[in-house]
């Protein structure tokens, strides 16, 4: 019941926006055998995740062994706070995406489902982290301008 469900083609494509029905994965096949656990984590290693995005949120992989916003490396890890994953970039605990590349792939892979806003994602409940590193932002900056995202609120 997502309001954008019907433009992810690649999940289940019944011919829209030109393309081809049933070449898709089937993820609606898939789940109806399950739709993921927050029991699995998944970590993305791109510009960082937008952690607070709607879709997202409910499904941030939260660090059990920090104490948010203490301003002690409460896990020893040499990360103080680092709640939701880290950012090798400016080597802190703030993976925010910093281009909207890795809040996209963090979307496609577990987007939250079935809540009737924006889209859905393969793992509808999985627990996403996130390293922020250098690589992705150095090769989505060479990569051509991508059009505005556009928004299914």
């Amino acid at each position: 019941d997502d309001a954008a469900f019907r433009y992810l083609w690649a999940l289940n494509n019944t011919g829209q926006v030109a393309g081809v029905a049933g070449t898709d994965i089937k993820a609606p096949l898939a789940w109806d055998r399950g739709t993921g656990s927050h029991e699995m984590v998944v970590m993305v290693i791109d510009s960082g995740i937008d952690y607070t995005h709607f879709d997202l949120a409910a499904n941030m992989w939260v660090n059990p062994l920090e104490i948010p916003g203490n301003g002690v490396d409460d896990d020893n890890n040499g990360y103080v706070d680092d709640v939701h994953g880290i950012d090798v970039i400016n080597g802190d605990s703030d993976p925010m995406d910093d281009n909207g590349h890795g809040t996209h792939v963090a979307g496609i892979l577990g987007a939250v489902g079935n809540n009737a806003i924006g889209i859905t994602g393969v793992a509808w409940r999985v627990s996403t982290s996130c390293i922020r590193s250098r690589a992705a932002s150095v090769l989505n900056e060479r990569a051509p301008a991508a059009p505005r995202p556009m928004s299914f609120r």
